[in-house]
Parts: structure tokens; C-alpha cells; sequence
């Protein structure tokens, strides 16, 4: 059914077509400042300061009392789109050391 008669049946059976509402990408999470899909790493030193952002993230809210799992289902799976194995290997990572060393050479 298309048009008229659409309405019209919808009006008479109590239907109504709903969308579902869109999420924003540029909408900031909740109680932080990181934005949602914030970026991707193109090259190493990219990827290294995003491994940081996220032990960084990780620290502060474990500091609080918010388990792992929990930061990783709730914040960064959403945020970064990585698995939680990649998130695991990036918190053992010494990242830190490592820019230094890139940026040094």
C-alpha cells in the first residue's frame, strides 16, 4: 500500500510507522570527552597514541572502581571498535616507551 491508502489503513488499524532514532557520531560519550568513532590508526605512531588514550582511559576509570570488563563493553568496544583481545594486548603494551623511542630516532 502506497500513499492515501496507506494512511488510511494505518489511521484505521492504530499503526504507525516509527523509525528508530540515528546514533550521532559526533555526540560525545557520556562523562567523557572522547568522541564516539574517534579515529583509526594509519601508522604506527597513530596507533601508539590511541593504545595510550585507551590505558589512559582504562587507569582513571579502574581507579574508580569500574572493572575491565565492564570499561570494555560500555566505553571502548563503542568508542574504538576493537575486540577484547586487541583491548588486552594494547593494556600489556608499553606504549609509552615505545613513542619515545620513535620519537628520539
Amino acid at each position: 500500500m502506497t500513499g492515501k491508502r496507506s494512511c488510511l489503513w494505518r489511521s484505521l488499524t492504530g499503526l504507525t510507522h516509527k523509525k528508530r532514532p540515528r546514533a550521532d557520531a559526533t555526540r560525545p560519550l557520556a562523562g567523557t570527552n572522547i568522541q564516539k568513532f574517534q579515529r583509526v590508526a594509519y601508522n604506527k605512531k597513530n596507533k601508539l597514541t590511541v593504545i595510550i588514550e585507551i590505558q589512559e582511559l582504562t587507569l582513571e576509570h579502574t581507579r574508580r572502581g569500574v572493572t575491565q570488563e565492564w570499561l570494555f563493553r560500555n566505553m571502548i568496544r563503542p568508542t574504538y571498535r576493537i575486540s577484547k583481545r586487541t583491548y588486552y594486548s594494547y593494556l600489556s603494551c608499553n606504549a609509552k616507551r615505545e613513542l619515545n623511542k620513535m620519537e628520539v630516532l
